[in-house]
């Protein structure tokens, strides 16, 4: 007959280590899957053909998905400085909602001379569920 000698000491550290491991592997997953939205602009560009005049300077606010999960932005805008004084880009009304999947980006634009630096705090996009992400100026 067989007999097998198993030391509870030994189990107990053999199972605590298996469950840091599986802690740690979920938690890299869930910091992995999390929605990840940066925003970025540029000033200073001139666009040409569309419904665009060439002789204007515009501004250009990008959206970008750094993560993996989908998310679809409603609008995007500015936080200005004192309370209440907020805008949203027409650019974001007229496009409508948009669905950037992983690695994607979209591009806003807006009338440079329409955007008082002095006065903005922040840009800001808006997603279907009513996340706000922010880029300092």
């Amino acid at each position: 007959m067989i007999s097998i000698k198993i030391n509870a000491n030994l189990l107990s550290i053999y199972a605590a280590i298996i469950s840091t491991l599986v802690f740690i592997i979920q938690l890299l997953n869930y910091i992995n899957n999390r929605v990840n939205i940066e925003l970025s602009y540029k000033k200073n560009y001139k666009v040409e053909g569309g419904n665009y005049d060439s002789n204007k300077t515009y501004l250009i606010l990008t959206v970008r998905n750094k993560g993996k999960r989908p998310v679809t932005i409603q609008k995007v805008g500015y936080l200005s400085k004192k309370d209440f004084q907020h805008g949203i880009f027409i650019d974001s009304l007229i496009k409508g909602p948009r669905e950037l999947l992983e690695g994607k980006s979209i591009d806003y634009i807006v009338d440079q001379e329409e955007v008082d630096f002095d006065k903005i705090n922040c840009f800001v996009a808006y997603d279907q569920v009513g996340r706000e992400y922010k880029c300092k100026l």
